[in-house]
C-alpha cells in the first residue's frame, strides 16, 4: 500500500497522486510504503539478483502499478578512494560512480520511472524543461517506451548534450534561461495536453532514492557521512528521503549529510562566461531557479549536516591533488 505525503511539512494527500507538489507548502511530494521490515529487506536482497531490471529490480518499492523497461540504470559501482581517505585521516571513503548510468548521470534513475509513469497515464507526448542532463535522459527513455519528447533548454546548454538529444529524435526548443524553460513547459503542458516531466517530480525523487537502497548494507554497518553536490536540491531531497525511509522501516541511524555547492560569486561569473559564448563545465549544477533547495536545506538541518561552498578553482585543484 502506497500513500503520498510532503517530506517538508508532513501533509498527506493519500494514494491518489494528482500533483507532485504539496498543496500546503509547495515542497515535493514523496511516497510512503506500508510494508513490514522483513518484506522490505526481502525486496532489497532479491533486487541484487535481478540487476538487469535496473531501478525496477526494487519493485514494489517503486510507486507505479506496473514495472517498466530499463536501459541498465542503477547498481552503479562503488569505488574505494583509499589514497584520499588516508590523506584526510578517514577510515574509508567510497564513491558511488553514477557516471556508469546509461546516459552518464544519476538522473537516469528518475527519468526511467517518470517517463514510464507518463506512459501508464496514457500520455503520448511529454515536455521536459531542463539544463541538459535530465533532457538527455528523458529523451533516451522516451525512445524506449515510444513516447514523443519535447525538450526545452536554456540557450547556453552544452552543445554535446544537444547532439545527444537530437540523436534520440526528440524535439528541442531553446529559450533564454531555465526559468523561462519552466514557464514555457508548464504552458505547453496546460494548453496542449503534454505530460510535464520535471526534475523535482515525485517519480524522479523516488528513482533517485534507489541509490540509498543499493547501499543498505553499508548503512547497516554504520555510515558516518553522505556527501553530494547540490544544484536544484533534488538529489539531496531524494537521498534524505531514502535515508528517512530506511530509518523508519529498519531503525537505522541517518548519516550526516554534507552538501557541496558552487559559490554564488561563481554563478555570477558563469553567467558572464555564458554570454561570452564560453562552455561552462559545471552548467548542470549552476541553477538560477532551484526547485527543491528548501527541502535540501531542511535535510541538512534534520541530519545535523553541513553545507560547503566552493569555487570552481577549488574543485579543479582538489581533483588534481587526488587524481
Amino acid at each position: 500500500m502506497i500513500r503520498f505525503y510532503c517530506l517538508m511539512c508532513g501533509y498527506e494527500v493519500g494514494d491518489d497522486l494528482q500533483t507532485f507538489q504539496c498543496p500546503r507548502c509547495g515542497s515535493p511530494l514523496v511516497a510512503r510504503y506500508s510494508i513490514a521490515r522483513e518484506q522490505y529487506l526481502r525486496v532489497i536482497y532479491a533486487a541484487r539478483n535481478r540487476r538487469e531490471l535496473g531501478v525496477w529490480s526494487f519493485y514494489p518499492l517503486i510507486p507505479v502499478p506496473k514495472t517498466g523497461p530499463s536501459l541498465g540504470e542503477g547498481w552503479t559501482p562503488e569505488v574505494k578512494l583509499e589514497r584520499v581517505a588516508n590523506n584526510l585521516g578517514l577510515g574509508a571513503l567510497i564513491a558511488k560512480n553514477e557516471a556508469a548510468n546509461p546516459t552518464g548521470t544519476f538522473v537516469d534513475r528518475g527519468a526511467a520511472i517518470d517517463v514510464w509513469w507518463a506512459k501508464l497515464k496514457g500520455f503520448r507526448k511529454i515536455v521536459v524543461p531542463a539544463l541538459g542532463d535530465f533532457a538527455v535522459a528523458a529523451a533516451s527513455y522516451g525512445v524506449k517506451v515510444d513516447i514523443e519528447v519535447l525538450t526545452i533548454l536554456p540557450r547556453d546548454v552544452e552543445r554535446g548534450k544537444l547532439y545527444r538529444i537530437l540523436l534520440t529524435g526528440a524535439r528541442i526548443e531553446l529559450v533564454d534561461n531555465y526559468r523561462r524553460a519552466l514557464e514555457r513547459a508548464r504552458k505547453i503542458a496546460a494548453v496542449h495536453g503534454f505530460y510535464l516531466s520535471l526534475t523535482h517530480s515525485t517519480m524522479v525523487i523516488e528513482g533517485y532514492r534507489t541509490i540509498v537502497l543499493e547501499i543498505i548494507e553499508r548503512l547497516r554497518g554504520g555510515l558516518d557521512y553522505v556527501v553530494m553536490p547540490v544544484g536544484e536540491g533534488v538529489l539531496a531531497t531524494a537521498i534524505y528521503k531514502g535515508l528517512q525511509e530506511v530509518q523508519e522501516v529498519l531503525n537505522l541511524d541517518v548519516p550526516t549529510i554534507i552538501l557541496v555547492q558552487l559559490s554564488s560569486i561563481h554563478r555570477t561569473k558563469t553567467m558572464e562566461m555564458d554570454r561570452a559564448g564560453i562552455v561552462e563545465v559545471f552548467r548542470d549544477i549552476i541553477v538560477e531557479t532551484p526547485t527543491a533547495t528548501n527541502m535540501a536545506m531542511e535535510a541538512l538541518k534534520r541530519s545535523n549536516g553541513l553545507l560547503s561552498i566552493v569555487d570552481e578553482l577549488t574543485v579543479f585543484e582538489t581533483a588534481y591533488r587526488v587524481a
